[in-house]
């Protein structure tokens, strides 16, 4: 038990450099911009830009060949060719294609006490928060 509280401290500290606390609140990524208004406020500034992007994905695209194969004749006369058959082979890749998709950014800034954050939203869910240390040191 001595120990845990010991090293409690250390962790709320490490837990700081990819969350941000509002109170008893913690703000981590992948929360909404309404979760994070609920539990920080307002905030002191903000931003806000919309961007477009490149997207990849792979899509699988099939394609089927045809592939002779020939039997042997049937019991009969001799000197009779074999008669050809067609067999289908499907032969499938994955096919990279990209497009445009709209992004919208917000960035939203807080003054914190001991470090100032910046609140990195994309479509309206955070995605990163960066301490901003060159304004405070």
């Amino acid at each position: 038990m001595k120990l845990l509280l010991r090293c409690l401290p250390v962790l709320l500290m490490v837990t700081d450099a990819w969350a941000l606390r509002c109170g008893v609140w913690l703000v981590e990524p992948g929360q909404s911009v309404y979760e994070v208004g609920q539990k920080c406020g307002d905030p002191d500034s903000s931003e806000r830009r919309s961007e477009w992007r490149v997207q990849t994905v792979l899509q699988q695209q099939c394609q089927s060949i045809p592939e002779p194969v020939y039997q042997p004749p049937a019991a009969g006369p001799q000197g009779q060719a074999g008669q050809p058959s067609v067999n289908y082979r499907t032969f499938c890749t994955a096919v990279p294609i990209s497009f445009s998709v709209p992004v919208d950014v917000e960035i939203w800034y807080y003054d914190d006490p001991s470090v100032p954050k910046a609140l990195h939203f994309e479509n309206g869910r955070l995605v990163w928060i960066e301490p901003l240390w060159r304004l405070r040191h």
